[in-house]
């Protein structure tokens, strides 16, 4: 716990720039405007996480701060994970498996993820409540509190409701190679899953006119499988002893004796991984989608050192696996820096913004802190909040069509003063000849001991002028389509 607080006070200034589109929707809602993005929109649900939405929305109904909120819920949720964790394994016997708990609040991106204000430590509560009860009955007995928890988990998170089905379906697997399985049991635990499955579908195709959060069609898609494939190596690195070891332990899934912990939380964890891969790798950087299930992880991959004969080659292996996590410490410092100019350079662009006329329509791809911060009515470029663009796919033309009064580009400048743009989003609206001559760039939001010239993250706010526009309008008229 001592070293989980020295983690939450040293990353304590970390916020992942999508958590203020949550918390704008939170805040949205509460003030009366609805489940939307910009104020009088149509609504569009551009968050991944519809129960963490709600709990802001009480939360700033009560008149609490919603970014120390999320922050605090975060890290309690975090440590009560850990102690439910421990509590579980209060009279297991067998030796270092009982350190999982320990490791997984000693790991960096634990903590990192818990103050990032994201939904993250509640959605691993809700797994860690879900598997628990689940292991802590027979086929022939049951916990009730596998039903609530199955609820609020597929409330949580979009592939909460295949977890959830799958926990079941994994349980009643481990049932059957018992001869224990109770299918009416079975069948309640999944029709829970389908029903509240069902019921927010019904709620978002009712408010929004589709069954999936628009999120998800932004982020996924055949380049992002592709690239979310590319990237799975990438992205287990850090736990690679663990995972190599539950892949050891995971030949009893189909064979040999049967131990339900192991069947479920590897059979758990390999479908997280199979998810997170079809997943935009720019939207889960440091294990995000995995943060969940490292509990799970830990626990499956110490089962296996368990098996192992000897008391020193135990403790290697176990400490191999903790020092691979904290291993991670580096890279994250260097994010930290990086992300730390990032909010830098946001917060000075909210500055330029905040002189404009709140009227001002706004068209970027970080729709995150900037909105959050700055009163304008803003576009977003990347689709997450757009229902077109995250659905059918970013079409330069359109974005440019909407002939917003200033576009925010990322980039930095090249030795001879051209830009040069991070998105290739940008890069193609920048392309458009009605860009280059009706747009000019009047500012920069960067870190004060910045050069826009040095190779950074840095958000070029250029201006429209509406009569070099309407002149070029009159000679080159858009497409009615």
């Amino acid at each position: 716990m001592a070293v989980y607080g020295a983690f939450v006070i040293a990353f304590w200034d970390f916020s992942i720039d999508d958590v203020f589109i949550s918390f704008r929707y939170a805040e949205n809602l509460t003030d009366g405007y609805g489940l939307v993005f910009n104020p009088g929109d149509s609504p569009v649900e551009g968050y991944s996480n519809f129960l963490w939405v709600l709990l802001l929305a009480f939360t700033y109904k009560l008149g609490w701060p919603t970014y120390l909120v999320a922050k605090v819920i975060g890290v309690i949720f975090t440590l009560a994970t850990a102690g439910l964790w421990s509590w579980f394994f209060r009279n297991d016997t067998r030796p270092v498996v009982w350190l999982a708990a320990p490791i997984f609040l000693i790991c960096p991106i634990t903590a990192l993820w818990a103050v990032s204000g994201l939904e993250l430590g509640l959605y691993a509560f809700l797994v860690a409540s879900v598997v628990i009860s689940l292991l802590g009955q027979s086929g022939l007995h049951h916990s009730r509190w596998v039903y609530p928890s199955l609820v609020l988990l597929v409330l949580c998170r979009p592939e909460g409701f295949i977890i959830g089905a799958v926990a079941v379906l994994l349980a009643s697997y481990t049932d059957l190679r018992e001869t224990t399985l109770n299918i009416k049991v079975r069948a309640f635990q999944l029709g829970t899953v389908i029903a509240t499955t069902l019921s927010l579908m019904a709620f978002r195709v009712y408010i929004f006119g589709y069954p999936l959060p628009n999120t998800i069609y932004a982020k996924t898609g055949g380049d992002a499988v592709l690239s979310g494939l590319s990237m799975l190596g990438i992205t287990v690195l850090p736990l690679l002893p663990a995972v190599a070891l539950l892949l050891w332990k995971s030949r009893t899934l189909f064979s040999g004796p049967v131990d339900r912990s192991v069947i479920i939380m590897a059979g758990l964890f390999l479908s997280q991984l199979a998810i997170s891969s079809m997943i935009n790798p720019v939207m889960n950087f440091h294990q995000r989608y995995l943060i969940a299930y490292l509990p799970l992880l830990l626990i499956v991959a110490l089962s296996a050192v368990a098996g192992f004969q000897g008391r020193r080659l135990r403790l290697l292996l176990t400490g191999i696996v903790a020092g691979s996590l904290l291993a991670s410490l580096v890279s994250i410092t260097e994010s930290l820096d990086r992300e730390a100019k990032i909010a830098a350079a946001q917060l000075q662009t909210v500055e330029v913004l905040s002189q404009l006329p709140d009227s001002a329509t706004v068209a970027l791809s970080d729709a995150g802190r900037i909105p959050y911060y700055a009163d304008n009515y803003f576009y977003d470029i990347w689709g997450l909040a757009d229902e077109r663009t995250g659905q059918e796919g970013f079409d330069p033309l359109r974005a440019m069509l909407l002939f917003p009064d200033y576009f925010l580009m990322v980039g930095f400048l090249r030795p001879d003063s051209t830009p040069e743009f991070r998105f290739g989003t940008e890069r193609m609206i920048a392309e458009y000849d009605i860009f280059a001559r009706a747009y000019r760039r009047i500012a920069v939001g960067k870190p004060p001991d910045a050069r826009t010239t040095d190779s950074g993250y840095y958000y070029f706010i250029y201006q429209k002028d509406q009569t070099v526009l309407d002149s070029l309008l009159k000679l080159y008229p858009p497409p009615t389509s």
